[in-house]
């Protein structure tokens, strides 16, 4: 009589050796770039929502600020000095432009030292948030900006009262872009999405510096209209 014989400890480890690598490919074959664009729009909408909580139990300002100078682009939340720290508004900033250089390196000075006293809120301070690595984030419109922002460190603030800043954010991966509206007071976000081959790029054949900058055309374009929209 054949005794039955069992499986080895070497088979067994090349089978789920084997299992892991098949897993892995079934996931990176299943990830598109779609989901890496809704990824980064989940990525900022959970921040900003939590930056309000952030800012209603702190008593105190809080914002989302981007590097928009670094790539991939990261992320911080950080809270203000205190209930008593104002932000310059649109006008403010119009007149300082205005004023004699010498007074007007003061007066930013002083802003940039102001802008020195918020610190990383602790759930966040393990790190650097970043967005997905083929991700381009294109920007951030502002009202009271008149182009797109697309360099420098660039911030969305929430106030203790629930409000915040209204903005625009604009992301892109070679085949679309994704725009991303954030109102004042709602809790919910408008999402929309353009394909790159309505701005007659023919993905097969155009060069990286022809789709970035159908990516750059487009992104002012949808700027502009969100802007008049605001005003």
């Amino acid at each position: 009589m054949k005794s039955e014989k069992g499986f080895s400890l070497i088979e067994i480890l090349v089978a789920l050796t084997l299992s892991v690598i098949m897993f892995s490919l079934v996931k990176s074959v299943g990830t598109t770039a779609h989901d890496d664009i809704e990824k980064a729009l989940d990525t900022v909408e959970r921040a900003v929502r939590f930056s309000r909580d952030e800012a209603a139990l702190r008593n105190t300002l809080v914002r989302v600020q981007f590097d928009l100078d670094k790539q991939p682009v990261d992320y911080l939340i950080q809270y203000g000095p205190g209930e008593g720290f104002l932000l310059p508004s649109s006008e403010e900033l119009e007149r300082i432009e205005g004023l004699r250089s010498d007074i007007r390196e003061k007066i930013q000075k002083r802003q940039k030292d102001e802008q020195g006293l918020f610190a990383s809120i602790s759930e966040f301070t393990d790190g650097e948030r970043t967005f997905p690595d083929n991700v381009k984030f294109l920007g951030i419109g502002l009202p009271s900006q008149k182009n797109l922002l697309t360099e420098g460190k660039q911030s969305i603030y929430t106030f203790a009262s629930g409000e915040r800043d209204p903005a625009l954010l604009i992301f892109a991966t070679d085949d679309e872009i994704a725009s991303l509206t954030i109102l004042p007071f709602s809790l919910t976000f408008d999402r929309k999405y353009y394909p790159l081959d309505k701005i007659q790029i023919a993905a097969p054949t155009a060069s990286g510096d022809e789709i970035e900058s159908k990516q750059q055309q487009m992104a002012k374009e949808i700027f502009e209209e969100w802007k008049s929209a605001s005003e």
